[in-house]
Parts: structure tokens; sequence; C-alpha cells
């Protein structure tokens, strides 16, 4: 594993725009092909357990979805237990009353979905070393990823479909979104 480069993204706010490139990943002092978990990233009813992706739980992320590229990260390709952790995710960056700290709460917060835009970001764009784009450009992904995600929550959970994204109009605001009643389509 040592010396093996690993695509990550180096983030520098500067500015009004926000540069992204690639980084040589540093050796792993975990044994090989072992991640260590708390007692608790098992126990997936309990309300906090992936109620921040940081660490082993954004590293578990990263291995099952973000690596397996652009299609993966799509809201109807994602696995329950990650569609929740992202949907937890949008509900911490949700601004609430009392924050003053709006920043403090994106950068503690919101690692798997910025991830997940970023690597649909480069997959839209020829997988370039690096991106730039501005903040509000981001935060717009950001939030049609969100909507995404929320639309396919409701699609898996009640008897209303919403067609899902694709790559190519995933973060289009200007995209029409439809939606049916499930037993409308039998009649």
């Amino acid at each position: 594993m040592q010396g093996r480069r690993v695509l990550c993204y180096a983030l520098a706010y500067t500015g009004r725009a926000l540069h992204l490139g690639t980084a040589l990943g540093a050796p792993s002092t975990a044994q090989p092909g072992r991640i260590p978990v708390p007692a608790r990233a098992h126990d997936l009813c309990h309300h906090n357990t992936w109620r921040d992706m940081k660490g082993t739980h954004f590293a578990q992320f990263s291995a099952e979805v973000l690596r397996r590229g652009a299609a993966a990260v799509l809201p109807q390709h994602l696995p329950d237990r990650w569609l929740d952790a992202l949907l937890e995710e949008a509900d911490l960056l949700a601004p609430g009353e009392g924050d003053s700290e709006e920043g403090d709460r994106v950068q503690d917060c919101c690692a798997g979905l910025l991830g997940a835009v970023l690597v649909v970001l480069m997959a839209q764009r020829g997988h370039p070393d690096q991106l730039e784009m501005t903040v509000s450009t981001l935060m717009s992904h950001l939030h049609c990823y969100i909507l995404a995600l929320a639309a396919e929550r409701v699609s898996r959970d009640t008897d209303i479909w919403v067609e899902p994204p694709t790559l190519a109009n995933l973060f289009d605001e200007e995209r029409a979104v439809q939606a049916k009643r499930r037993s409308a389509e039998g009649a």
C-alpha cells in the first residue's frame, strides 16, 4: 500500500474561488485491509451513528461509494444507509435558529455531500487534475444534490415516484422533475 497514489481532494478557499486538486496519500498505520470501527457504528438505529460523516464513517463512504465513481453517488444507486447518512448531513448543513457560526457547521458536517458532488463534477468535466469554481456555484450544486436525495427518499418511502436525475442533469437547476403516483402507473 505504501507509495500507492490515492485520489483525494485538497480544498483551499481563496477569495471567491474554490481550488481542487489531487494529492499523494500517506501510508496507513492500520493493518492492511482492516479499518478500525467504533462499536456504535454497527448500531445503525442509534441516532448519532451516521450524524456526521467524519473519520471512519467518511472512510467507509469513500471506499463503498465515492471510489466507485460518479454513477455510484446518484441517489437512485445509493444503499439506504448512505442515502440516510447524506440526508442527515443535509439536515446539519441547513441553517438553524441561533447558528451564528454556520461556516463551522459546514466544515464539521458535509464531507459526504461535498465528496459526492465533487466526484460528479470531476466526471462531468473529464476528470481534470484541478477544478475551479465559485463557492456560490458549488453551493448551488450541493442544493441540487440534496433535493435529488430527498426526492429519492420520497420515491422509496411513499407511493409517489419521482424521476431520478442523470449524471448529465443532476446539477441543472432548470431540469424538469416529473413525479407521479405509483398506483396511477398500473391504471
